[in-house]
């Protein structure tokens, strides 16, 4: 996993809007490079093509209030799953995206005409809502890199590599995690079971339509 030296901002942050969603604690980059993003990161980063063959802007030009972009891949396999919530308005939505780099045209029309795309809304509902809340909970806007954590197990290279963008507001930031069931059963540092647990719910526990 490449090493992220960030200067960050810590901010304790309410949403604007009408119900004051409350966010928790807030870590943002201040020299986040809007730029260089890509959702595709970690391993196929240069790739940054990719985000447009699905009409996904890059992530600073988006209006919402929040928008939270999961990526996993299944390393070394170039097969990934992104997962994008957005919050404006006071309301939620979600789209998931599964797909083969290796097998994408650089037309997004024949990329879903053939299906090497595959693009589920998520639900949203009651406990889609009680799922966010777990996720603040859970410290999602304030986890560090998991090369930033001392005194941890050796960890396996390759496997699932997760890749996780917010924004709030006007605040940016990316974290990393990989192989994280690896480290809960090595370790009983709180911050491996808060991986696990933003892991568990962005990967099994939202529904698609």
């Amino acid at each position: 996993m490449r090493p992220l030296l960030p200067l960050l901002l810590l901010i304790s942050i309410q949403v604007n809007s009408q119900e004051k969603l409350d966010v928790g604690k807030v870590i943002a980059d201040k020299n986040f490079n809007c730029n260089n993003y890509t959702f595709i990161d970690p391993l196929y980063g240069s790739r940054s093509f990719i985000d447009s063959l699905y009409g996904i802007k890059n992530i600073c030009e988006s209006k919402n209030k929040i928008e939270i972009r999961f990526t996993t891949s299944y390393a070394p396999t170039p097969t990934f799953d992104i997962i994008i919530l957005s919050y404006d308005n006071n309301k939620w939505s979600g789209r998931k995206f599964e797909f083969n780099t290796d097998t994408l045209y650089y037309d997004s029309t024949l990329n879903a005409e053939e299906g090497k795309v595959v693009v589920s809304r998520i639900k949203i509902n009651e406990e889609f809502d009680s799922l966010v809340n777990l996720l603040t909970k859970n410290n999602l806007f304030s986890l560090p890199n998991l090369n930033e954590i001392k005194n941890k197990p050796d960890g396996p290279t390759c496997g699932l590599i997760h890749s996780l963008t917010f924004k709030v507001d006007n605040n940016y930031r990316t974290y990393q995690f990989a192989n994280i069931e690896y480290y809960t059963e090595h370790s009983k540092k709180k911050i491996f079971k808060n991986y696990y647990n933003v892991f568990e719910i962005l990967t099994q526990r939202l529904e698609k339509e």
